[in-house]
Order: C-alpha cells, then structure tokens, then sequence
C-alpha cells in the first residue's frame, strides 16, 4: 500500500476571498486524501495556541509537496518569499519534496527561483492562471491527475540506505575538550576528582602546568559539568591579557550585573578593578 503524500499549501491570505481560490484547492486536495492520496496542511489548520512560526517552518520540513497558490499577494508576501518558498526551494534542491506552482492569478512569476519548474494549469501546452478558465474546476482536475502521478512516482522511488549519526572521533588531538565533550573525556578522572574535592574545599584553588598539558580541558569537560549539576555556582571565564583584574571585573558585571549597558562595561570595570587592588580584602569578599 502506498503512502499518501504530505502536501503543503502555500498561499496569499487575499486569495482565500478573491474567487475563493484557495477554497477551491482545499476542496480537491479533500477528495485526493479521502482516496489517500494526500495528507493535507495549510495555516487555517493551526491550533491557536501553538506557535505560528514554528509550526509553518515544522511542516513545511516534513513536507514531501509543497504547492503554490501563485498571485500578486503570494508574490509581494514578504514571509512566503523568505520562509516559505526558501525552505521549499532548498529542500527541493536537496531532492527531499516536490513543488508545484499553480497560478492563480496574472502575475510576474517567470523570474522567480521557483520558475523553471512545470506550473499548472496548462491549456494547449501553455500556462494560463485560473482566473482565465471559465470552469477552474476543469483546471483543476489536471492539477488532481497531476498530484496521483507525483505520488505514485514518490512511492516508488528507491529508499535511501539508513544513515547514521556523524558522531566524530573521540580523539581530539590538540583541540581542546569542551562542556559537551564531557562523554569522551576519559583518563583523568582520579585528577578531576581530586581537583573537584579541593575547589569544594577551597576559596581558591589555583591550577598550573605546562602549555599544551590539558589543564583547560580538565575545567572545562571534566570540572564545569560538575559545578553545573552539583551546585549553583556562577561559573566566569576570562583571559588575564595585561590587566587581569579588569578582565575579572568585566566577566563578574556579566554575571552580577547583566543590565550593564555594553558601552558602560569598560569604565565600570575599571572602577571595581581599581577598588580590588586597593582593598585587597575585597577580593577575597567576592571569591567567597
């Protein structure tokens, strides 16, 4: 048994008054799904309170036949030609769907991406929009026959072969483990452990060694998962460059004082710098 196609139906709001076009299309689109041979979506089926955007976008990406109901309004329409008919277009590209264009209404479509393929409806072997037919629904019939041999020909095609995750070697040279590498971070555990009991234990804990040994990745994959689920530390990472203390102090508003206006970090930072270095027992009030 043959599986129905997942079809799309893009159009411009405008034509779902205008001669009801988009009326018409869900009416023939109704008769192939009850023969099986679609599954239908389009906008007007949205549950109010779902996110409007994302769900366009979800089914879309599932779509195997994405159809265009083509008029002045779907061409001016800012999100059809972004959202809508990029992804068809792209997943198009990528052999994942069919696209048919039905043009609805005169228009300027001949120079659109989407052009080069067969747009219906067709009289004597040339396209002429719905809108010219004296009996759409005749037009129509065509665009029917047209989808029961897309979804023949889509049933039939070859499966790919199942493919498998890109999960890259655990091995990473000289790159250096982050947070998300925490899986394939193994051979120091007992190192990690001790460096995890004396920072439990210890205001400050100071980690040194040779460049290139691994002490980056010894916080960041095998310390920060730790502090992540095992307490609510803030964790603020900074490079010391020529002034440690305002780099400190920079990453520390990041944290403390996320409001902070972007142009007003520097001079802020400054000043607490400053007060650190005068004070040197503040430094130890904000370690703890």
């Amino acid at each position: 048994m043959t599986s129905p196609l997942k079809v799309f139906l893009s159009y411009a709001h405008e034509d779902e008054a205008d001669g009801g076009w988009k009326s018409m299309a869900v009416t023939m689109l109704s008769s192939l799904a009850r023969d099986g041979i679609v599954e239908i979506f389009e906008d007007g089926m949205l549950d109010v309170t779902a996110d409007w955007d994302d769900s366009i976008r979800e089914n879309l990406q599932s779509a195997d036949l994405a159809i265009f109901l083509v008029s002045p309004g779907f061409n001016a329409s800012p999100y059809i030609s972004t959202i809508e008919v990029a992804l068809a277009c792209d997943r198009r590209d990528r052999g994942e769907m069919f696209i048919m264009p039905i043009i609805v209404r005169d228009c300027d479509w001949q120079y659109k991406r989407w052009a080069k393929i067969d747009a219906l409806p067709k009289m004597a072997g040339s396209v002429k929009p719905l809108e010219e037919w004296e009996r759409p629904h005749q037009a129509l019939g065509e665009v029917s026959k047209r989808i029961r041999e897309l979804q023949r020909s889509w049933s039939d095609r070859p499966t790919a072969p199942a493919s498998h995750p890109d999960l890259g070697p655990p091995y990473r040279g000289l790159l250096m483990f982050e947070r998300e590498h925490v899986d394939d971070f193994f051979g120091r555990e007992r190192l990690a452990d001790q460096l995890w009991e004396r920072i439990r234990e210890h205001p400050v804990v100071l980690l040194s060694g040779p460049s290139g040994s691994g002490k980056s990745s010894l916080i960041r994959a095998g310390i920060e998962p730790r502090i992540w689920s095992e307490s609510d530390w803030a964790i603020s990472r900074f490079t010391p460059r020529n002034q440690p203390m305002v780099e400190w102090a920079k990453s520390l508003i990041g944290i403390l004082e996320p409001t902070t206006p972007r142009l007003d970090i520097p001079e802020r930072a400054r000043v607490i710098a400053e007060r650190l270095i005068a004070t040197p027992e503040r430094l130890v009030e904000h370690i703890r």
